[in-house]
């Protein structure tokens, strides 16, 4: 996620971000929100798409929810066992 946090340092105008780590099941949830400008979008060829791209070759999925405005929440579903 620290390309999350990159960048939300680069593009979102935040003043304020927090990362959540929790288990559900089997799978590891890892969340990352900013109070920023929104807008972000996992482009071809970006970051995000980057991300889900590499979540995808675990059987993870990576969600986006950034409106116009704000706020931003990335969310990664990833398999895990513990």
């Amino acid at each position: 996620m620290a390309e999350c946090l990159s960048n939300l340092a680069k593009h979102s105008e935040a003043t304020e971000a927090f990362i959540r780590v929790s288990r559900q099941g089997q799978r590891v949830i890892v969340e990352v929100y900013d109070n920023g400008v929104g807008a972000a979008v996992p482009r071809p060829g970006s970051g995000l798409a980057g991300l889900a791209d590499r979540a995808a070759t675990i059987d993870g999925t990576l969600s986006v929810d950034s409106p116009l405005g704000g706020p931003t929440m990335i969310r990664a579903e990833l398999p895990c066992e513990w």
